[in-house]
């Protein structure tokens, strides 16, 4: 919440503000089902410093929504560019247009409490996400693309996966 209010925008939080349009985020409590919420909205921001698999991700990829994530340790990268070679992006090769979203660098270094060259970072999200929604090209084809990448994680395809690995196994 904070960063979105240094970035300017003007922040909605659920049970605090009264639900309209006019917001520019909007920060929801943890729900079972969150298809409603992300079916509304334009692009998927993803700013977490750690993940195991975000599956936040694959369900905003299957709403269609673009994804622009910050590239954490392990999780984002797996969804948003699987064909990357390079797991450990290098601070100067972001914003990274992968073949599924955009990885952004993150915002926390999780072993110092202060942000990271914050200024630098915000200006780099805030320029991206400019480019995004104001490209219609770019934002047409991510769009495609992120519904094409959540089928690949389809419970069918899932499980026919797991039944491989077990029957090779044995």
């Amino acid at each position: 919440i904070k960063m979105s209010k240094i970035f300017g925008l003007k922040v909605f939080v659920e049970d605090v503000d009264s639900l309209t349009k006019n917001f520019d985020v909007y920060f929801w409590k943890p729900r079972n089902n969150p298809f409603n919420i992300l079916k509304s909205s334009n692009i998927y921001l993803h700013s977490s410093s750690l993940e195991g698999f975000p599956n936040v991700i694959v369900e905003a990829m299957a709403c269609g929504l673009p994804v622009l994530s910050t590239d954490c340790l392990s999780g984002p990268r797996d969804i948003i560019s699987p064909n990357s070679i390079n797991k450990a992006s290098k601070k100067e090769s972001f914003p990274e247009y992968s073949e599924y979203g955009i990885l952004m660098p993150v915002f926390r270094d999780l072993n110092k409490k202060e942000f990271n060259n914050s200024d630098i970072i915000i200006d780099l999200w805030v320029s991206t996400l400019e480019k995004i929604l104001s490209d219609s090209n770019i934002l047409n084809e991510y769009i495609k693309k992120s519904i094409s990448r959540s089928n690949d994680f389809d419970v069918k395809k899932i499980l026919y996966k797991w039944k491989k690995v077990i029957n090779d196994s044995t």
